[in-house]
């Protein structure tokens, strides 16, 4: 008789669906405790009473009393990228300097900025900043 599934047979049974020869046979048979067992544990788990406005009341309260967020600006990482793009202009402005060199049998002229024309023979050279110069022109 029990051609059906045995959840089928246990969904209809707790519909109160089974004929009365179907439930006649379903409770004679081995499984029926077991299914009994289980339709007694499952009145223990009740649906639990939701109240709709009572819980939208709860969640609104906390929206409307939320304190403001604090922000919290990223300036050090501003310091940073300022403090190093001033080390890497100085470093630019006092460590740069230009330089000309002539090997054996060689002779080079250079225009300085300032319009000046240098003659630099074989083997020699000249060094100057790049920028603040004027002060501190080397030859060899």
């Amino acid at each position: 008789m029990f051609e059906e599934k045995d959840d089928t047979i246990m969904a209809r049974w707790l519909a109160g669906e089974l004929t009365e020869e179907e439930r006649v046979e379903f409770e004679a048979s081995s499984e029926y405790a077991e299914y009994q067992r289980l339709a007694e544990g499952l009145d223990a788990f009740q649906k639990p009473i939701f109240d709709k406005e009572a819980l939208r009341e709860k969640v609104w309260h906390g929206i409307q009393n939320q304190k403001p967020s604090k922000v919290v600006r990223l300036k050090p990482l501003y310091y940073t990228v300022g403090i190093a793009a001033s080390l890497l202009l100085l470093f630019g402005l006092f460590f740069n300097q230009v330089s000309y060199e002539t090997d054996f049998g060689e002779k080079l002229v250079v225009e300085l900025p300032d319009g000046t024309k240098v003659n630099l023979n074989s083997k020699s050279s000249l060094k100057h900043d790049r920028f603040f110069w004027n002060g501190n022109k080397t030859g060899e």
